[in-house]
């Protein structure tokens, strides 16, 4: 793919350093002609338009910061389809609607050209891609450079009003280029469509899926192979995750210890040891808050415990006996968030702990049964009330002071349990509720005494 930069100015020097020497075909100018700029020569409007005419990989990029819109009007006046506008701005607002991680709490944007490096393009012929900002020309051209020869089509959400710049490329729906298409891209955040799993439920091995957003894979760091061994190995049992609600009671506690249950718990339930016998099996922190809080305790928690990495968070110390995991933030809501499948790559943000660790956790566990206790799911009051845990001393020293301002999203978390539901029946597994009370009714009740049939 080559570029003739329309417009020999200042503002032309720089994309001409954006989009590099080697992209760069020549300039042209209504004004300047007969010279060279950046060692490139300044073309008439005329002969620009010869060039566009005669090869088709060639893209017009309007690069003046003054006189564009009369310039745009020159080129749509003769029929042109393969441009775009480049504003100086670009180079630095592209950032801000293109995927990022954290590494280090620094966000680490990604360029078009940096992920689809990833993708051998050029065995495709027929790409769709599904989404559009402001810089999808940026896409559209990186994807004609690595598959010169494939058919491309753009497909937009329903009730999209917004007129995206295509390039001349055709707009498709959805349904038609699933019969067609042998690459889908999508081109869109997890908090704007929920396509991911749409087109989940219709691929059916006939395309590739390649997720411009799933970048967390970029960084290696990221990425913990130790974790696989924790695939399937309680495949089939049941499997308890407990809640630090209200209705929390130690005596319950005990009856899971008696009867040997499988349990994972997180954040500040440790705090309640001294009043039972039972101790969690797998142990989660994500919460950055939560996290200094424990600090001086985490390392003498017993059992598995698992930290999400410190990077989105202000916390520096590392621990080398702790077993540490990848947390993905993205913004979902509204839409359901991601599941994971895949713990060594990490775990999906969900608003609750008990979705962002635990019930993804006890999936790749392998657990037939998922059974909550102690999800009260309501706030009375501030949540730094003593009402709203399972001890009084839930909170100590000056920690309640740093969640004065916390709000429970209790249509967040909500949404994320409604997806937990609809992935676990898809996906051969239950969660039920057996907590006592509360106003969690997105799970099936049961009665936990039920569940027992040794305790005394």
């Amino acid at each position: 793919m080559r570029y003739i930069l329309f417009g020999a100015g200042n503002t032309g020097k720089i994309a001409f350093n954006y989009f590099g020497r080697n992209r760069v075909l020549c300039f042209a100018d209504n004004n300047k002609t007969d010279m060279l700029l950046c060692t490139k020569e300044v073309i008439s409007f005329s002969e620009m338009l010869k060039i566009y005419s005669e090869q088709k990989q060639i893209i017009i990029v309007i690069s003046s910061n003054n006189y564009w819109e009369e310039m745009e009007k020159q080129i749509k006046d003769v029929g042109l389809q393969r441009y775009f506008v480049f504003f100086e701005a670009d180079m630095y607002l592209m950032n801000r609607a293109l995927p990022y991680y954290y590494l280090y709490k620094r966000p680490i944007y990604l360029s078009y050209t940096q992920i689809l490096s990833r993708y051998d393009l050029s065995k495709y012929s027929k790409i769709a891609i599904y989404g559009a900002n402001r810089y999808l020309p940026y896409l559209i051209t990186e994807i004609m450079d690595r598959s010169p020869s494939a058919d491309i089509k753009v497909i937009l959400p329903e009730n999209c009003e917004y007129e995206y710049n295509t390039l001349g490329i055709k707009v498709d729906n959805l349904i038609s280029a699933v019969e067609w298409m042998d690459a889908f891209i999508i081109n869109i955040k997890q908090c704007q469509s929920n396509i991911r799993e749409e087109i989940k439920e219709v691929r059916n091995g006939k395309f590739d899926v390649l997720d411009l957003f799933d970048v967390n894979s970029f960084e290696p760091t990221f990425v913990h192979k130790e974790l696989e061994a924790y695939k399937n190995i309680h495949k089939g049992q049941r499997i308890f995750i407990i809640g630090t609600g209200p209705s929390l009671r130690a005596e319950d506690l005990d009856i899971l210890y008696k009867n040997k249950e499988i349990c994972i718990a997180c954040n500040k339930i440790y705090r309640i040891y001294d009043k039972t016998s039972w101790r969690a099996d797998y142990y989660g922190f994500l919460d950055g808050r939560v996290i200094e809080d424990c600090i001086d305790d985490i390392p003498d928690i017993p059992g598995k415990v698992f930290l999400g990495d410190s990077y989105h968070y202000d916390i520096n110390d590392y621990y080398e006996d702790m077993t540490y995991f990848h947390y993905i933030e993205e913004s979902w809501y509204p839409n359901y968030p991601r599941f994971s499948e895949d713990f060594p790559s990490g775990f999906y943000a969900g608003g609750s702990t008990t979705y962002s660790f635990g019930i993804q956790l006890a999936a790749y566990l392998g657990a037939k049964e998922i059974i909550l206790l102690g999800m009260d799911h309501c706030v009375n009051g501030k949540i730094t009330s003593p009402e709203n845990h399972f001890i009084k001393e839930y909170y100590r020293g000056n920690e309640e002071a740093k969640y004065k301002n916390a709000v429970f999203r209790d249509d967040v978390i909500t949404k994320a349990y409604e997806w937990a539901e609809i992935y676990s029946r898809k996906h051969g597994f239950r969660i039920y509720n057996a907590t006592r009370g509360g106003k969690l009714e997105v799970f099936e009740r049961v009665d936990f005494d039920s569940l027992f049939t040794n305790f005394e």
